[in-house]
């Protein structure tokens, strides 16, 4: 069995940065944030049969990784990594915002009776969460 708990904090992330269109060009590249991960990592390695003309391994991986962007560049609130519109103006966008997953995926949703206009969490089947 092998056990793996790990933490790393990476800096001056090279990132494509969004900016007006009107000076010129539409991204500027720059050293822009640092995002931390830290998990979990586990690996179970078996034989249960073993033999002169056959041997069955079995090998099992589980892991766990959380991650956090810990900062971007001073004077940037969040920074559009990719994004897609579709049917009926819904959107969707990989945002890179402090203090959220790097991965999130926020996205414009129908307004329904009795939401909560103040929340933006979304559960959803997908790994990722949903934003609006």
């Amino acid at each position: 069995m092998d056990l793996t708990y790990y933490k790393s904090n990476s800096k001056d992330q090279i990132i494509p940065v969004p900016v007006s269109n009107a000076v010129g060009f539409s991204t500027f590249v720059t050293n822009a944030g640092e995002i931390e991960n830290q998990g979990i990592e586990a690996i179970l390695r078996a034989t249960p049969i073993k033999n002169e003309n056959f041997r069955w391994d079995i090998t099992l991986n589980a892991s766990y990784n959380k991650n956090e962007i810990i900062s971007i560049r001073e004077g940037i609130d969040e920074i559009v990594v990719g994004s897609q519109y579709g049917y009926a103006g819904s959107s969707v966008s990989l945002r890179l915002i402090e203090g959220e997953a790097y991965g999130n995926i926020f996205g414009s949703s129908y307004e329904r009776t009795g939401a909560d206009p103040q929340q933006y969490l979304f559960k959803s089947w997908a790994p990722s969460s949903y934003r609006g």
